[in-house]
């Protein structure tokens, strides 16, 4: 039993010694409900997504959850809100939002999101359970959990309004590819098609199609929210906060790193927009040593991965817009290289192992 951090505030720090010790000394497993920790507190979610990996690096072996909860969309809310102000009905500041639905009668399906670990811990605990799934976006996200999902025994179903897979990074060339990825892992595609609602048995496309779905998923991706940089007066250009190669913004010590940036890369010779992760840590590093005051730049290549079934994408370079794609063939994948004038911009290394 875990108990509320608003009714103790060292709760958390307890369970997570607590499990440490039992799993080290004792080899035993551990369970707890994974929502007890934010009782009676505002932004209850928020707070559960930040426990629970938390508990489970500590050792803890399993949660007790409901992994159909989603939570309404806060548009939705904020909409509900509005009316209500509107006709002089007057809601308490201090109600949290989940209390808010609950008295309200609102709260409909929607998209599991797949942003953070805790995401993808409440997603593989509602696929034991499922036998059709729906990933909405076709993204290297999006696809990697496709294949994934398929790997469970679910059949899944990736949605896009893009005609293939991975268009806006790589191309056609490579997203045709993609798809036979997609469909070599059990994985079906449905490209240039719009969801206009998610529903019990999955979700309805633009043309009025069903596609079942007893989980489905949103990877559409996020966007930057440089509101606070803006209002601070932070030089902000195409939707990013602006900064140098030591992740230095327009204002006096203050910086930024990760997908919110415009970053200086040294290697590069240019600002680059980079999105994974692996890029964000470097940059974080690098701010972080600056602000102590030890010399640091960001100045290596970006790099990511991503596996659909048996095969593997690696790549490597700088994103963005190029001129031309070569893509070759080879017996056990493919090699695309990115040009934009006289300069190799990019490279990407497909790899597809023998099904065992």
């Amino acid at each position: 039993m875990v108990m509320p951090i608003g009714a103790m505030a060292t709760a958390g720090l307890q369970v997570f010694a607590l499990v440490r010790r039992l799993r080290e000394e004792l080899g035993v497993n551990t369970t707890c409900g994974a929502s007890n920790i934010s009782f009676g507190l505002p932004n209850r979610h928020g707070i559960n997504n930040a426990f629970l990996p938390m508990a489970i690096a500590s050792g803890m072996t399993s949660a007790i959850m409901n992994p159909c909860a989603l939570p309404t969309p806060m548009a939705k809310i904020a909409e509900k809100r509005a009316e209500l102000e509107a006709a002089g009905i007057i809601v308490p500041d201090e109600m949290d939002d989940e209390t808010f639905c609950r008295l309200m009668g609102i709260g409909s399906r929607s998209a599991q999101p797949l942003r953070s670990f805790a995401d993808a811990v409440v997603l593989k605990m509602a696929a034991r359970h499922a036998g059709t799934a729906v990933v909405i976006g076709a993204g290297l996200i999006g696809c990697e959990a496709a294949g994934c999902l398929a790997a469970l025994g679910v059949a899944t179903t990736v949605v896009a309004p893009e005609p293939v897979p991975l268009l806006r990074r790589f191309g056609v060339d490579v997203g045709e590819r993609v798809v036979k990825m997609l469909f070599d892992a059990g994985v079906r595609f449905v490209g240039s098609a719009d969801v206009t609602a998610v529903v019990e048995s999955g979700v309805v496309l633009a043309g009025g199609e069903n596609v079942d779905g007893d989980v489905v998923v949103a990877a559409t991706g996020v966007r930057p929210d440089v509101r606070l940089a803006a209002e601070a007066g932070l030089s902000i250009r195409a939707g990013r906060i602006v900064v140098d190669e030591q992740m230095r913004t327009s204002a006096r010590n203050i910086y930024a790193a990760g997908d919110v940036t415009l970053a200086y890369n040294v290697a590069a010779g240019r600002q680059v927009v980079s999105e994974h992760w692996r890029d964000a840590a470097l940059q974080g590093r690098v701010a972080g040593l600056t602000a102590a005051g030890v010399s640091a730049q960001w100045d290596t290549a970006s790099g990511f991965s991503c596996t659909i079934g048996t095969s593997r994408l690696a790549y490597r370079g700088w994103g963005g817009p190029y001129e031309r794609c070569r893509v070759v063939d080879q017996r056990d994948g493919f090699v695309a290289t990115y040009h934009d004038g006289g300069d190799i911009v990019g490279r990407l290394v497909a790899t597809t192992s023998p099904v065992s």
